[in-house]
């Protein structure tokens, strides 16, 4: 019954005008990291150890967590998985020409809104301008925890919007 109400909760939650805001913002704050180039601006907005096992649990079980130090330093391993992903994304972006600090922001899309066990996950869509372009980058597998939206998988470059 605990569940059902969670997940009720997490539906609710996704549909509410609170969520949107709460999504905007973060939206905001990403966008204003990646203006800087720095991968340790973005490191906040990326999910806790604490996060990280509170899904690995839900997924694997208890069984799996047992060994707390082998899941801290799977944890480790993405984080520094993470810090180059985030260096490759901003090197791929200064291959297309883009000075970082000077993009301004255009918009943002998510799509998925499919719960993940009791929260809510989207793949979130930044789009921001430079020089007259539209370029893009994608918050792969964001989740709504307690204390707000975290990335959990990765931030991607998928570069230059093609006109319709």
């Amino acid at each position: 019954m605990k569940r059902l109400f969670v997940l009720g909760f997490a539906v609710l939650m996704s549909t509410s005008g609170g969520a949107q805001k709460e999504i905007e913002k973060y939206v905001e704050n990403v966008f204003e990291a990646l203006k800087k180039r720095d991968p340790i601006e973005l490191m906040p907005y990326f999910e806790t150890e604490k996060e990280f096992k509170e899904i690995e649990e839900k997924h694997y079980g208890e069984t799996y967590m047992k060994d707390k130090q082998y899941v801290s330093r799977l944890y480790e391993k993405k984080k520094k998985q993470w810090f180059e992903d985030l260096k490759k994304m901003f090197e791929q972006g200064e291959e297309a020409g883009i000075v970082w600090s000077e993009i301004e922001f255009k918009s943002f899309t998510f799509d998925n809104n499919v719960p993940l066990y009791d929260h809510r996950k989207e793949d979130i869509e930044i789009f921001f301008t430079y020089k007259d372009k539209t370029y893009q980058v994608k918050l792969i597998t964001a989740i709504y925890f307690k204390k707000g939206w975290k990335i959990r998988e990765d931030i991607a470059w998928i570069g230059e919007e093609e006109e319709e």
